[in-house]
């Protein structure tokens, strides 16, 4: 994997979401606790949680509305039904239920922070000063 692809991957939210932030996590538990990691069953509920609910919401948005898979490819259709019916965007939320989840299983010593960042890294585009495609 060339360099500029691998930039490309790291840079995708739901790499930093889903695989880099509870990695960073964890090994800085690890140290912090001197090897130990204390591990709380509600925050492995709402990790699967979110991650299922990111992954099964981008499938039904794909089926129902077109476009790519995760947040690359914007639909083809504006998607009213399911989960979209309640939510305006499900697919953020779902970031938002996991690292929710990563706080509670680690007890909030480092996720504030990273909670705050996952949530800059999911909002719209023309939220972060972007034209709206």
């Amino acid at each position: 994997m060339t360099s500029s692809r691998l930039l490309r991957w790291l840079s995708r939210s739901p790499v930093q979401t889903f695989i880099l932030c509870p990695l960073l996590v964890v090994a800085f538990e690890l140290v912090r606790r001197r090897g130990e990691l204390t591990i709380e069953p509600g925050g492995v509920v709402l990790l699967a949680w979110g991650y299922l609910q990111y992954l099964l919401v981008g499938r039904f948005r794909t089926h129902l509305g077109g476009g790519g898979p995760g947040f690359g490819v914007p639909p083809d259709r504006i998607v009213e039904d399911g989960p979209y019916r309640y939510v305006r965007n499900p697919m953020y939320l779902g970031h938002l239920i996991f690292m929710l989840g990563l706080a509670v299983d680690i007890r909030l010593v480092v996720c504030t922070h990273l909670v705050r960042r996952a949530r800059a890294l999911v909002s719209p585009p023309y939220a972060r000063g972007r034209s709206a495609p």
